[in-house]
């Protein structure tokens, strides 16, 4: 599994050399919360993205181009390389044997590649991850790190002895998304609202849902891609539409909302040791994200803080608190010529 995780790191870097848009992103829980004592749920994400126009006629081009259908002149399309890593704890960071009624330790170290086909007002989107999970997707040392080293006060996690098994990690993904209601200041070139509706879905043997949002944008000179959140948590929004560098205004700012609700047929990181835990998946979970976007030129930032329903009930007498709603925060930052 050594050997599968540093293959996915050199075929990113290997990748990267060829990108035009670099985007970092990082999740945390520790944006929503006052508190540095606990970790809780899906604690942390990281992820690398870089992004291009896949050359005409190229392999990853004629890839892409099986989304377009039969109207491929007409249709954009981008490929997008990434490795990513995610964390998922309990609350009780200090505990050193398994928690009944809360949700195991897990980690998931991941390369990806996405492929998205976009006309005047779609976007196919899709995503296909390799990595592992367990001992080798280095979540232990990552979290153990960062509570030393950058957030001192932060309890130690002690643990990560008790994490889920070894696997090597598969998922694909597919989204639709169609933009509605479109409105443009009066010279016809500059959105300032707009509504897109999504229905996608993930199968493997990390994630099986299926999902469907609404994401309602209101600013400036509006692009016409999103927010770029880290999809290997299994309710994300993701379009990655690029527009021509020569018709876009040099500046956007923009606030959106997002609406999503997920059937949840499989989540690994509590699926995998519910007996042991005394735990239950639910089925149904929703979503509510809000953020803030701003690009000067060739730079994006923006900030967003998503509201999650809870993911798991516990079976066991005394409930506990880490089965209530969770709240993190994402930062992404993107540089390129379509950030």
């Amino acid at each position: 599994m050594r050997r599968l995780g540093f293959a996915i790191l050199v075929t990113s870097i290997s990748v990267s050399a060829y990108a035009q848009t670099f985007t970092l992103q990082e999740e945390n829980d520790s944006f929503a919360r006052a508190s540095l004592r606990s970790d809780r749920a899906y604690t942390n994400g990281t992820r690398m993205l870089w992004s291009w126009v896949p050359s005409s006629h190229s392999r990853l081009d004629r890839i892409a181009a099986i989304l377009c259908g039969h109207a491929t002149e007409q249709c954009d399309r981008t490929v997008t390389a990434g490795l990513g890593q995610n964390m998922y704890t309990p609350e009780d960071l200090a505990r050193t044997t398994p928690i009944r009624g809360d949700r195991p330790y897990g980690g998931w170290l991941y390369g990806t590649l996405m492929f998205d086909a976009t006309r005047q007002s779609t976007n196919d989107h899709i995503e296909l991850y390799a990595g592992v999970i367990g001992r080798d997707s280095h979540a232990e040392e990552a979290q153990t790190f960062v509570h030393q080293h950058i957030t001192p006060r932060a309890q130690d996690p002690l643990g990560w002895d008790n994490q889920i098994g070894e696997w090597a990690a598969f998922l694909a993904s597919y989204e639709r998304r169609v933009k509605l209601l479109p409105r443009k200041l009066r010279d016809d070139r500059l959105s300032w609202f707009d509504v897109t509706p999504a229905i996608g879905g993930a199968a493997g043997n990390v994630f099986i849902n299926a999902s469907a949002s609404t994401t309602v944008r209101l600013g400036y000179n509006l692009p016409l891609h999103f927010i770029e959140p880290i999809r290997a948590v299994p309710f994300a929004l993701r379009t990655n539409t690029r527009e021509k560098p020569e018709t876009r205004p040099d500046w956007d700012a923009y606030v959106y909302v997002v609406a999503n609700a997920t059937y949840v047929a499989r989540n690994v990181f509590i699926d995998a040791e519910d007996e042991q835990y005394r735990i239950e998946r639910r089925s149904s979970v929703r979503e509510h994200r809000a953020g803030v976007s701003v690009r000067v030129r060739h730079f994006r930032f923006a900030y967003q803080q998503t509201w999650r329903s809870s993911e798991f009930r516990p079976l066991v007498t005394r409930v506990q608190q880490s089965s209530r709603a969770h709240s993190y925060g994402m930062i992404m930052i993107s540089i390129g010529p379509n950030p």
